[in-house]
């Protein structure tokens, strides 16, 4: 069957306007800039640990915030850090805090290399 122009079914899409260029990644958000970081708490361990927003993911796919578990008497770096899906610290719940606090590991400062393999590097090198 053909279709000509004038036995269209619907009216033509038109097309959509150019998106404003991109800010720079090294650019913090402007909402970031208008108001204090929020900062939750968290009971576990018969602490109550400080949770503060550490970073996220530069990805428009991906919405991951990088939380930090800070401990009360302690100044300075978090004891345990977590990947959670969030736009930000504000749109989390407690039991999404809670979860991050489970799969959480321990707090790896920033620069510091992650093994890849942990368990193979804690073999040696390669026998053979």
């Amino acid at each position: 069957m053909e279709c000509s122009e004038s036995k269209r079914l619907h009216a033509p899409v038109p097309p959509q306007p150019v998106r404003a260029a991109k800010v720079p990644p090294t650019a913090p958000p402007p909402e970031a800039t208008d108001r204090p970081a929020p900062e939750l708490f968290l009971e576990a361990d018969g602490v109550r640990w400080a949770v503060r927003e550490l970073g996220r993911s530069r990805s428009s796919h991906a919405t991951l915030v990088l939380v930090g578990f800070f401990h009360p008497e302690e100044a300075g770096e978090p004891r345990r850090e977590a990947w959670m899906v969030a736009r930000s610290l504000e749109h989390v719940t407690h039991l999404q805090l809670e979860e991050a606090w489970r799969s959480g590991g321990p707090f790896t400062p920033p620069g510091a290399r992650k093994p890849f393999f942990p368990e193979i590097a804690d073999r040696g090198g390669k026998e053979g």
